[in-house]
């Protein structure tokens, strides 16, 4: 198979996961999302009643009669919604309206300006949830990257045991509790950072510098407690699929001929180990749009971590179904990408 019918089979792939995943997601949550739709139309027509009520108080005086409308009523927008039909029906709309981005609105969870739209809520999120886990994500890849290959060169080495050590010490810790010790010493003790926020609005900010700085001094405990549980797990990682790569022939037959040491490593060992490490980048990055719930609660760092956490507190179904959507886009788009670089990285995908 080529590369470009491997590329075409990879994007049917691609979009029948995402459809399947969701269709299967939907299914869980189907009851739910029926009662909410179901709940939401009473409310109409409980409002729609009171309305005539009040406007026409006559009407109500025969209670039997305004409960036969407001039954009528109700079945009418039920039928108009397609409420009445089998679930396996009224599945595919809702699908539709997903992979549309029609993620409808909220329950309860609002935007800072008041809208309830749910996308207008997440498009609101993304920014600084990427904020934060890119920022986590890019730095422990270059000094994980950077330790784990230097450790490998030097196996059993003062940096070896210490990589060694650290990754499966911090792979030990708890992001909740890291996070809380850091705010204990450097927010409460030492007081020289904040505990929680993105920003602290009751101080004013004249230009971008005062808020580079305010953000910047909001982001390095959450940002420090996320690369402390991460990096010393990301050297390891990388250490030991190098290891094995810096004892090949080829590599002795480099440094034979005299080829620089920075070269052998940052060439010929990354290029021959980069695609299991392509794959571990490619889920770190889609991991930073899914936030990480724990650190983003501890800090209330306004982020889509903490979004889906109040959202699965309240039970707000739209929320959840489009957290869940553009999840699965991101792990399914990151691992199509992994593999389109393989094709770059390891020539025997495109003939294979």
């Amino acid at each position: 198979m080529g590369f470009y019918s491997y590329l075409a089979v990879r994007s049917i792939n691609v979009f029948l996961v995402i459809v399947v995943t969701m269709a299967l997601t939907i299914g869980l949550f189907f009851n739910a999302f029926h009662d909410i739709k179901v709940q939401a139309i009473k409310d109409e027509v409980r409002g729609i009643i009171s309305g005539i009520c009040r406007t026409n108080p006559a009407r109500c005086q025969n209670q039997t009669d305004i409960q036969n409308y407001a039954n009528q009523l109700t079945a009418t927008l039920m039928h108009a919604q397609g409420l009445d039909k089998p679930w396996y029906e009224q599945l595919w709309p809702i699908l539709r309206d997903i992979l549309s981005f029609n993620f409808g609105r909220a329950q309860s969870l609002q935007a800072d300006n008041g809208d309830n739209t749910v996308s207008v809520i997440i498009a609101e999120r993304i920014p600084r949830t990427v904020l934060l886990l890119g920022t986590a994500v890019l730095l422990t890849t270059i000094i994980g990257l950077v330790l784990g290959l230097y450790s490998a060169n030097k196996p059993q080495g003062i940096l070896d045991k210490t990589v060694i050590v650290a990754g499966l010490t911090s792979n030990a810790f708890a992001a909740w509790w890291v996070g809380l010790l850091l705010q204990f010493i450097f927010a409460y003790q030492l007081r020289l950072l904040p505990p929680i926020g993105i920003m602290d609005y009751t101080i004013p900010h004249n230009n971008f510098f005062d808020v580079f700085v305010d953000v910047l001094r909001h982001l390095t405990l959450p940002l420090t407690s996320l690369v402390i549980v991460s990096v010393g797990g990301w050297a390891l990682v990388v250490r030991n699929l190098l290891i094995s790569t810096l004892a090949e022939d080829f590599i002795s037959a480099a440094r034979s001929k005299g080829v620089p040491e920075r070269r052998i490593l940052f060439g010929h060992a990354m290029r021959s180990a980069a695609p299991p490490i392509i794959t571990i980048v490619a889920l770190s990055v889609a991991g930073i749009f899914g936030g990480a719930i724990i650190t983003e609660t501890v800090f209330q760092w306004n982020g889509l971590g903490w979004l889906i956490w109040q959202a699965i507190g309240r039970l707000d179904m739209p929320v959840i179904l489009a957290f869940f959507y553009i999840s699965t886009i991101l792990i399914v788009i990151a691992n199509f990408i992994a593999d389109m670089l393989y094709g770059i990285f390891d020539p025997r995908v495109k003939t294979g």
